[in-house]
């Protein structure tokens, strides 16, 4: 059985044999994207102009026709079974994913394990648009996961572990204000006033937590083509031709910022500190 964790470093194991990963980081990219949704096909032309938005069709194709070999010769001699390729679409077979795994025993309650499925932030090292974005939302899940075990613990009457837990969520979402709220309330109520009143502190000088605007880069996207030349163009090159009115100048890209700074600071460094800080494995 094919089995890949995302929560963390990206690994591969095929019958308890851990495989090397491919060499080439879109090949390693590619395995995790389509890991992250076992099963599914991905057309061919979304995963060519995503990964290679910057070159015309026939370059991307080829560019990710020798990503899969790379990525089919990393899977072993099952590797043809495992990666499902047609002419026009991708798709892998898995036989378990530690996400799916995560969503499996979050939707059953059993929010122990699901919290020990997590070595770190999802596809640490990797950095593509699409993996900030995937690990935004998983981070999000995992806070909701300690928001459950806290108040589990606090309905119990354990405030030491609903207090440990809070803290780790608090640590997870530096800029969320309700966890930080919920450590003070959790806190005073144990009786540590002077740890509330330090949170209380930490929390008037953050700066206020800005919307989160709306992310154009999370699309697939579209590769431009360069235009064939023409006299019309030539002509408009001319030292003759009219100039571009001052204010047609070119704004930058929403996703120069799309990193938000919890996901720049946020690694397996920080997962363990908070991990030592809740006492949780």
């Amino acid at each position: 059985m094919l089995r890949v964790r995302l929560l963390g470093p990206l690994t591969v194991d095929l019958d308890g044999r851990e495989l090397e990963l491919p060499a080439s980081r879109p090949a390693r990219s590619i395995l995790a994207l389509l890991a992250c949704d076992p099963g599914r096909e991905h057309a061919r032309s979304d995963i060519a102009a995503r990964f290679w938005p910057d070159v015309l069709d026939e370059s991307a194709r080829a560019s990710l026709r020798t990503a899969l070999s790379s990525l089919r010769k990393s899977l072993g001699e099952d590797g043809a079974r495992h990666l499902l390729a047609t002419r026009d679409a991708v798709a892998l077979d898995v036989g378990w994913t530690d996400l799916a795994e995560f969503e499996r025993l979050a939707d059953a309650g059993r929010h122990d394990e699901t919290l020990a499925l997590c070595r770190g932030p999802l596809l640490e090292g990797l950095d593509d648009d699409w993996v900030l974005e995937r690990r935004d939302e998983q981070r999000e899940r995992v806070g909701a996961v300690l928001a459950a075990l806290a108040a589990e613990a606090e309905g119990a009457g354990d405030l030491a572990a609903a207090v440990a837990h809070t803290r780790r969520q608090a640590a997870l979402e530096p800029l969320a204000e309700e966890p930080v709220r919920a450590l003070m309330r959790r806190l005073a109520a144990a009786g540590d006033r002077a740890g509330a009143l330090t949170t209380y502190g930490r929390l008037q000088d953050r700066p206020p937590r800005r919307a989160r605007s709306p992310r154009p880069c999370g699309r697939t996207p579209t590769r431009r083509r360069r235009p064939a030349p023409s006299r019309a163009r030539s002509r408009s090159c001319s030292p003759t031709s009219r100039s571009a009115p001052a204010s047609a100048t070119t704004r930058p890209s929403a996703c120069a910022a799309r990193t938000s700074p919890s996901s720049a600071t946020f690694s397996s460094a920080s997962w363990a500190a908070s991990s030592r800080t809740s006492g949780t494995a």
